[in-house]
């Protein structure tokens, strides 16, 4: 008796510490990924491609690109629509849903036009955290640098001289959207 006590007290424990840990972990609320979970779905997929940003993947210290896409979905049912910027480097994907391109852009603008000549007297950044937890900002240490984090593995850092073509990116974005959802 006492063995079957132990074992459903052990049990027990192993479901809370299991619960714990997958409890810890951020869920997306991107519209256009939980658009996607949606079971019973029938979907057509139209990836548009915006090209690549260059710049420093932090953990491997390497000169890296990131993939910038536009992703359309149509649910062909009921001809409702959905899309996102999505920005891939390696096998990590942060998608920023179509109405928080306007917020990464006024992020980008802040950083340009009141950061980037400034230097600051301690440790300083600044940061837009989209549904799908991508963060756009920059940080101060000894100099301004831009980042794109997509996920605790895939930290994406840029020169300042690059904050314009990111920009453009999210501009580009927004016309792609508009463009080819406004049918």
């Amino acid at each position: 008796m006492k063995k079957l006590f132990l074992s459903l007290l052990l049990i027990s424990f192993s479901a809370l510490l299991f619960a714990q840990e997958t409890k810890n972990e951020p869920v997306s609320q991107s519209k256009s990924i939980e658009f996607l979970s949606n079971k019973g779905l029938f979907v057509l997929k139209e990836f548009y491609d915006l090209g690549k940003i260059k710049g420093i993947h932090i953990y491997k210290d390497i000169y890296s690109e990131m993939d910038c896409e536009v992703l359309i979905i149509t649910d062909i049912k009921n001809n409702t629509k959905m899309s996102c910027l999505r920005l891939k480097q390696d096998k990590y994907v942060g998608t920023i849903d179509a109405d928080e391109l306007d917020e990464c852009i006024q992020t980008l603008e802040y950083i340009s036009n009141n950061l980037l000549s400034t230097t600051p007297t301690v440790y300083t950044e600044v940061e837009y955290i989209s549904r799908d937890f991508v963060k756009i900002g920059a940080f101060y240490n000894k100099g301004w640098r831009i980042v794109v984090y997509l996920s605790p593995n895939s930290v994406f850092h840029l020169e300042p001289s690059e904050i314009a073509n990111l920009k453009s990116v999210f501009e580009r974005a927004k016309y792609v959207i508009r463009d080819k959802t406004s049918k």
